[in-house]
């Protein structure tokens, strides 16, 4: 019996063999994305692997109220328009992005090219064997001539995942009553003070549900480490994007700055950012997109706590890396201060048998991942393929707007230049968001090229003299 019970454990922990041409780690956004480019082109077999119960990456941890920051029209798979209505302005819901992922990869499995296996990991993403996250006894091996896609690489981590303490990022006394902004909705009782430490977009997200939720703005204390340059969303309305954008004023900042500060304040004046308080200068960058109502909503914060990050929440006070600020007991304080998505270094996306997923476009990670899944199916050596396609790693600072603005128009005047990257870019839903002014009707178009007459010969070499002063900032800070 003994014997017997010894053999049935080394049967039960054999490795189920696939058949695959890909396997995938992550069926998040950019892992939907690259896999569905990918299928449009090529009859091959993948297995996708995530350790959620179902497909959405981040989406499935994000808070209820979380919604996208920018338009559904270009968000998503190629495949599969997201929007509901004609709002140009549209901002999907994560309910809504959830239910949409969901529908993907159902068509993904009944196409019968697709095999999903959800709650399942890997020890290392470079492997071709992945495990059960609930049931121990399994085991998967994919062949060896599969190709392994990194879709994790940009490693979006959200509060709720993400917890201060154990991650060091700030101490907690016992008493302290500190939430991650996903337990806003299950508060249960009106707290006297509410501190919402953190200035990303998920803080400015939590001091607007307590605002929609008609809580006083003078019950709400922002801890604000940084200011940040914020775009503004309605750039992205292209029916009135000339009324919006001011196209020469951007056109005059990128091609005749010389400072980083100097640029992001012409950019300010052109219409396309803005920021919470005028008298400060920020120093975050992290292409946050607000409307301009919320904008308005968020400067009736008049608590704001301007001494650096958080060292240690006690009962009576805020200790922070700059100061210290008394607070009532009783206080519900709202963590927001993970680095959701962190600058990551930059690696090869094509590597032989192995894809890295990252954004080759600045704050552009679903365009990114379908465009690096057209480029896979092209002709061309790992090298060819790489030069098309230059990590561009997310933004931190406002020093690295024009570094990642530089990267995007290299490899866009790359992309241009190929015929076939060009054709599939004008195909391509998700494209209109990283340029909106080649989403322009040609009316618009025209109505501009009138105005500007006078500008032909600057518009001639905007392009050009946009990258040169690019390249300069990028390389000597603004300085």
């Amino acid at each position: 019996m003994e014997k017997q019970q010894r053999v049935t454990d080394v049967v039960d922990r054999v490795a189920m063999h696939l058949d695959a041409d890909y396997l995938v780690y992550g069926a998040g956004a950019m892992g939907m994305a690259f896999v569905d480019a990918l299928l449009k082109e090529k009859p091959v077999k993948v297995v996708m692997v995530d350790r959620h119960s179902q497909p959405g990456g981040h989406w499935n941890d994000a808070y209820p109220y979380v919604r996208l920051h920018q338009p559904s029209r270009w968000y998503g798979v190629n495949s599969r328009i997201l929007e509901r209505t004609d709002d140009e302005l549209e901002l999907a819901s994560r309910s809504e992005i959830l239910a949409y992922y969901e529908a993907v990869m159902d068509n993904m499995i009944s196409s019968g090219s697709v095999q999903f296996f959800p709650m399942c990991s890997a020890g290392d993403v470079r492997s071709h064997t992945f495990h059960s996250l609930v049931e121990p006894s399994k085991t998967y091996e994919v062949h060896a001539r599969a190709k392994v896609v990194d879709a994790t690489y940009m490693s979006v981590e959200v509060p709720s995942i993400s917890d201060p303490r154990q991650a060091g990022r700030f101490k907690v006394d016992e008493g302290v009553e500190l939430v991650p902004l996903n337990d806003l909705t299950k508060c249960g009782y009106a707290r006297q003070r509410y501190v919402v430490i953190g200035a990303g977009k998920t803080g400015m997200d939590a001091v607007l549900w307590l605002l929609r939720n008609s809580v006083d703005p003078d019950r709400i204390h922002w801890v604000m480490p940084r200011d940040s340059w914020i775009v503004k969303r309605e750039v992205f309305r292209i029916s009135d994007f000339l009324n919006v954008v001011d196209v020469m004023g951007a056109l005059d900042a990128s091609t005749s700055s010389k400072t980083i500060e100097e640029y992001c304040l012409g950019l300010e004046k052109s219409g396309y950012l803005t920021r919470l308080d005028e008298n400060v200068q920020p120093s975050q960058y992290k292409c946050a997109t607000v409307s301009d109502d919320e904008i308005q909503q968020l400067r009736r914060i008049e608590h704001i706590i301007r001494l650096g990050r958080v060292s240690h929440l006690k009962k009576d006070r805020i200790e922070l890396q700059k100061g210290v600020v008394e607070m009532a007991e009783g206080a519900l304080y709202v963590d927001c201060s993970t680095d959701a998505l962190a600058t990551r270094p930059s690696v090869p996306v094509y590597q032989g048998g192995h894809i890295t997923l990252q954004s080759v476009a600045v704050c552009q990670q679903v365009f990114s991942a379908a465009l690096l899944g057209f480029v896979e199916t092209i002709d061309g050596s790992d090298d060819e393929k790489n030069g098309l396609c230059r990590p561009v790693p997310h933004p931190d600072v406002p020093e690295d707007m024009a570094r990642c603005e530089m990267q995007t128009q290299l490899n866009y005047m790359a992309w241009t230049k190929n015929a076939k990257i060009a054709k599939w870019i004008k195909q391509s839903r998700l494209w209109g968001i990283l340029k909106p002014e080649t989403a322009m009707s040609w009316r618009q178009t025209l109505t501009f090229m009138m105005k500007n007459v006078h500008n032909l010969s600057k518009l001639k070499t905007a392009e050009a003299d946009q990258l040169a002063n690019l390249t300069r900032l990028a390389k000597f800070g603004g300085s």
